[in-house]
């Protein structure tokens, strides 16, 4: 399976990821509700592309304590703009 790029944009209410290919082709979007159980639904979703990287937001504790190291990369990304 071909690694994916999954981008995770954290809000107060809501956190939108988007997963894209080696040649930057979007694969799919989901939206969670921020709640105790936001990044199981988002490890869920990305489940069927074990090679994978996440880049979040700076900041987002929420998400980034719960990464699972040993199944994924995760860059903690400072947005400026």
């Amino acid at each position: 399976m071909t690694a994916v790029m999954i981008g995770v944009d954290p809000h107060k209410g809501s956190h939108t990821a988007v997963m894209i290919s080696p040649a930057e082709e979007p694969l799919g979007e989901i939206r969670v509700r921020a709640s105790a159980a936001q990044a199981g639904k988002l490890a869920e979703w990305a489940s069927a592309w074990p090679e994978r990287t996440w880049a979040v937001e700076w900041g987002c504790s929420a998400l980034t304590d719960r990464a699972d190291s040993s199944s994924c990369y995760l860059l903690e990304c400072l947005f400026s703009g």
